[in-house]
């Protein structure tokens, strides 16, 4: 009887470790986006921008223009940041989108980001697919 008291609370212990550590994962993710987009700042080149919003897609094909997209992913929403450029390529504005405050209820964010990653991951399935078709790599 002690043995097995022994390997459940091992156990128990085990996956509460596992969750905080997901846990930190996916909102550590979010903060360091974050912290890029606060990062982009007036004077910089296009080249600069992409790399401070790199794993971010840029959803424009606007040569003044950029806008780059968060996907909603976990618990964070979407964000944008959109950075406006001169003849240059310099950095004159920058913008970051702040989504309105979150009032759906626990159950549906849980059934919403279900679906979410669902979405996300057959998508980027698709661009990987479409990429060897092309000869490129993913």
């Amino acid at each position: 009887m002690r043995r097995t008291a022994k390997w459940v609370l091992l156990g128990v212990l085990g996956l509460a470790v596992a969750v905080v550590s997901w846990a930190a994962f996916a909102f550590s993710q979010g903060w360091s986006e974050d912290a890029a987009f606060q990062k982009v700042k007036v004077g910089m080149t296009r080249r600069e921008v992409a790399e401070l919003a790199q794993g971010c897609e840029n959803i424009t094909g606007v040569i003044e223009a950029d806008v780059y997209w968060r996907e909603p992913r976990f618990w964070r929403l979407s964000k944008s940041l959109t950075v406006v450029y001169d003849q240059d390529g310099t950095v004159t504005k920058v913008h970051i989108n702040n989504p309105l405050p979150d009032e759906r209820s626990v159950w549906e964010r849980i059934q919403e980001r279900i679906q979410d990653e669902y979405e996300y991951h057959k998508r980027r399935l698709r661009r990987q697919s479409e990429l060897r078709e092309l000869g490129g790599t993913p």
